[in-house]
């Protein structure tokens, strides 16, 4: 076809711009390329509607876009819709530029063909350059017209065509994806339009089940419009892609077609009764279908969904695009019953039941953390679940971490447990359970990728120092505290959502963050490893002593900071009487704050919560409030610590633990005869003790991001709950962080979601689940573990060592309780938020826990005798019982009042 400038040929496609063409318009020239029947047609490049927008509107534009952002932000009822609306008036009515419309007039007598003169029938169908993208569709969101007639038809689609892209979907779609309105443009394809007998859909994937052997056709009478807007039922046909069989055919009653009505559009007609219950398509015309959409896939290099049709007998393809929309593949019955779940890990840094709002945040940067480490060690994520919610609560997919571990040298199954977390019992379940080898996944394991990816993790294991962990801290912080301090009034609630989109999109690009957690976190494993190997059953508690006692541990520091505030309370008889009086800081505020001590003590109040009030129990939950937030507990543990001051000498601790760490190296150098194995001991350690409080402070400063986040979407529940938008501002965090955009776009359907998400919330509450669940849990099969209340002696993983004799304090959520000096705290588990006990404490004893868990690093650094990983505690022991805790040999012994 002799297409005349600046319209394109469509065939001749195949290498141009996607950002001229569109890619609805590039992936039909492919196909053509291909071989493959397409109609013939051409393009009116995105260039041309930039032209006809700048020609309707002139300097106008920057003042459209902004009404339209003004409009957006303020949600004034009817302001969007109504601008949008002039918009596309002002764009349907422009006069195409003359150039512009000469060309078109020649392209539509070249594309007609009709010898008689007679003016054949056109689609139009919008390219934009944004959809049909390979991460992203926009399928649905611009306009198609068929059976257009007549050049002033064709004029008239071309103009309809372009103002689609201001239509309240469209832009909404845009909004919600944070793609710039300013920089959207509309290329358009005009072909010949097929007068089919039969239309449809091909998907190279099953678009349900996400079975990639499976290739299903969807088909109707007529044009596949009534198919895609679902007037009628389709011909269902699936192809087994392996054997290349059709294994399966339904054929749908069909009462009505969509034919041109010969005006320029479209109209119904009424099948008779004996067609109706025809199959559509032969199986012949069926498998020359499959095989086009399976040649479309290999040359595309991903599943696509083709639209075709039929006509005379013959097939054309119509469209093709990514399927962007695919569900993962359910698992076997047998496969998905043997999945093991367990709470080992996430029972310390998630405990409790989990919102959509922190599900939809925590999980993608879960999957970041561990899938960077894995491509470097050559292994592959995608597609594999590492984490997934049990009873609403985050549990480990254990198929895949064994899976994981099979990657980690010197790792074991055992190790998991004594390292991260869990608890005694899942540990000796875990031994009961046989893996077999089909039941862990390969990790889709490369060589080449693992080549490629290590060296350079290598360098940097080998080359880390302190100053890099500070450096990245730094950062961190820095980005922390601009979000705490950010404006939210100034804001609208669509740039409150793109706030916290964007934050949360910067802590998954925050790679350096992941690699220095990677690699921090292999060093203290190796250490353990070969403390273990070397020193048998002592190298656990050597490990500890050499450990222990490190400073510059920021979530350590948060109890030591809280102490300070004691210390500086106890400095004047008036302000200690004030603290000691007072259980409402707000009283206490007003109380000192004219006074120079007060003023002092409200200061240093100040700049502990700055650096520290991003903390909480179970903090990861963006529902639950900071220490900032509830400045009456931690004005109560300042209380405690008034009580204990004759009782604590902090420096003198810390001297005596750098003592106890210079004897433990002394003792393990002597036990080396090896000279390499004591150069060995000697570097490890000493990248270990820069390495072991670097963890704890990027942990905490991704918890202080975090901290920004819900600060953010808190203040927009707190205007959507004002304004009746929902019920109260909690109502935010039970929809997830990809909602908020459609929910101020006003889709009715979330609210329903958020009301059926807080009756499962508040059903899982009720519901006690195992550390351990096999299968699909079900909670009348899958009971709570049994508890032995006779147990005299309990055994768990000794973290860090003495021997302590005490009373215990059972609690179960931090800051339900006071613990008081000299007692040992008996928890469930420990992370920041319940670092002010561990000040008061004599010993730490708690159900989950690892070597390497929050509780244990900090009770090292404070030198407390600690047991983890116990199991039932807090169900045998009751508060008031004496207990002996040995932190060396791993037990917690319940005394008898006569020993």
């Amino acid at each position: 076809m002799a297409i005349p400038p600046p319209l394109l040929p469509l065939h001749d496609l195949a290498d141009a711009d996607e950002q001229r063409v569109g890619a609805k318009a590039l992936n039909l020239a492919r196909l053509a390329r291909l071989g493959l029947p397409v109609p013939p047609g051409f393009c009116v490049p995105s260039g041309a509607y930039r032209d006809h927008l700048d020609g309707v509107l002139g300097d106008r534009l920057d003042e459209a876009l902004g009404q339209l952002a003004d409009a957006d932000a303020d949600a004034e009822a009817g302001a969007l819709p109504q601008r949008l609306a002039e918009l596309r008036r002002e764009l349907e009515d422009g006069e195409l530029a003359a150039d512009l419309a000469a060309a078109l007039e020649r392209a539509w007598d070249e594309l007609r063909g009709c010898p008689d003169g007679e003016p054949a029938l056109a689609a139009v169908r919008s390219s934009a350059t944004t959809e049909d993208l390979p991460g992203q569709s926009f399928a649905g969101q611009h306009d198609t017209l068929l059976g257009v007639r007549g050049f002033p038809g064709l004029v008239a689609a071309l103009r309809r065509c372009w103002a689609s892209l201001w239509t309240d979907r469209a832009y909404g779609y845009r909004a919600r994806n944070g793609i710039d309105h300013g920089a959207a443009k509309m290329a358009v394809v005009v072909q010949q339009l097929v007068p089919a007998q039969v239309s449809g859909v091909i998907f190279t994937v099953d678009p349900v089940s996400g079975d990639a052997d499976r290739l299903v056709i969807e088909s109707c009478f007529g044009l596949g419009e009534a198919l895609v807007s679902g007037q009628v039922a389709p011909d269902r046909i699936v192809f087994e892609r392996g054997e290349g069989i059709l294994a399966e055919r339904d054929t749908a009653l069909q009462e009505l077609e969509l034919v041109p009505d010969g005006k320029g559009g479209v109209v119904e007609r009424a099948i008779d009764e004996e067609r109706a219950t025809e199959e559509t398509l032969s199986d012949h015309q069926a498998a020359w279908l499959a095989r086009c959409a399976i040649d479309a896939e290999e040359a595309f290099g991903a599943p696509q969904d083709l639209e075709f049709a039929i006509s005379g007998g013959e097939p054309y393809l119509l469209q093709a695009r990514p399927i962007t929309t695919l569900a993962p593949p359910p698992p076997s019955a047998d496969a998905a019953d043997r999945v093991v779940w367990s709470n080992v890990n996430t029972g310390e840094v998630l405990p409790d039941v989990i919102t959509p709002m922190t599900w939809s945040v925590v999980k993608p940067l879960v999957d970041v953390l561990i899938g960077g480490l894995l491509t470097r060690m050559g292994a592959n994520l995608t597609g594999h679940t590492l984490f997934d919610l049990v009873g609403g609560r985050a549990y480990a997919n254990l198929n895949t971490v064994l899976g994981v571990i099979r990657r980690i040298p010197g790792m074991r199954k055992r190790s998991l447990t004594e390292l991260f977390g869990g608890s005694h019992d899942t540990a000796a379940a875990l031994d009961r359970i046989e893996f077999r080898d089909q039941d862990i996944p390969d990790m889709d394991y490369s060589v080449w990728r693992m080549l490629r990816g290590m060296p350079g993790f290598v360098w940097q294991l080998l080359t880390y120092s302190p100053a890099d962990g500070e450096q990245v801290l730094q950062r961190m912080s820095r980005r922390a505290d601009e979000l705490q301090q950010a404006d939210l009034d100034g804001r609208s609630e669509a740039q409150l959502a793109e706030l916290a989109q964007g934050a949360v999109d910067a802590m998954l690009g925050a790679g350096e963050a992941y690699e220095m957690t990677g690699i921090v976190t292999l060093w203290e494993q190796s250490f353990y490893a070969n403390c273990t190997e070397w020193f048998g059953d002592e190298g656990n508690p050597l490990a500890a002593r050499l450990l222990a006692g490190l400073g510059n541990n920021d979530n350590a520091n948060a109890g030591l900071a809280l102490w300070q505030l004691a210390v500086l309370a106890e400095g004047d008889e008036g302000l200690a009487a004030a603290v000691n009086g007072s259980t409402d800081f707000a009283a206490l505020r007003e109380r000192i704050e004219g006074t120079e001590a007060g003023g002092e003590f409200l200061a240093a109040w100040q700049e502990f919560m700055g650096r520290h009030g991003h903390h909480a129990r179970g903090e990861l939950e963006l529902g639950n409030p900071r220490w900032s937030d509830c400045p009456d507990d931690q004005l109560d543990q300042v209380r405690s610590y008034l009580a204990a001051m004759d009782r604590h000498d902090f420096e003198g601790r810390f001297e005596a633990l750098a003592a106890q760490r210079a004897q433990a190296e002394a003792e393990a150098r002597g036990k080396l005869r090896n000279p390499f194995k004591r150069w060995f001991f000697g570097f490890l350690l000493r990248k270990t003790r820069s390495c072991s409080p670097i963890r704890e402070s990027i942990k905490s400063q991704m918890v202080h991001q975090l901290a920004g986040v819900r600060r953010v979407v808190l203040a927009l529940g707190e205007r959507l709950a004002a304004r009746g938008a929902l019920e109260d501002p909690d109502g935010v965090f039970f929809l997830r962080l990809d909602e908020l955009g459609p929910f101020l776009a006003g889709e009715p359907e979330l609210m329903d979601k958020i009301t059926v998400r807080r009756e499962e919330y508040a059903a899982n509450l009720d519901i006690t689940v195992p550390a351990v669940v096999i299968g699909r849990f079900d909670p009348s099969v899958h009971g709570a573990e049994t508890v032995d209340p006779n147990a005299r002696e309990l055994r768990g993983v000794a973290v860090s060592p003495g021997v302590v004799t005490g009373p215990a304090r059972v609690i179960l959520r931090a800051g339900t309780d006071q613990l008081y000096p000299g007692e040992i705290l008996v928890a469930p588990f420990t992370d920041p938020g319940w670092t002010p006990y561990f000040l008061n404490a004599a010993a730490i004893v708690m159900d989950l826990g690892g070597i390497l868990s929050h509780g244990s690093i900090v009770a090292r650094e404070f030198g407390i005798p600690a047991v983890v990983n116990v199991g039932p505690a807090t169900k045998i022991i009751q508060t008031g019982q004496q207990l002996r805790v040995d932190g060396a040999k791993g037990t917690v012994t319940l005394v008898d009042a006569d020993e």
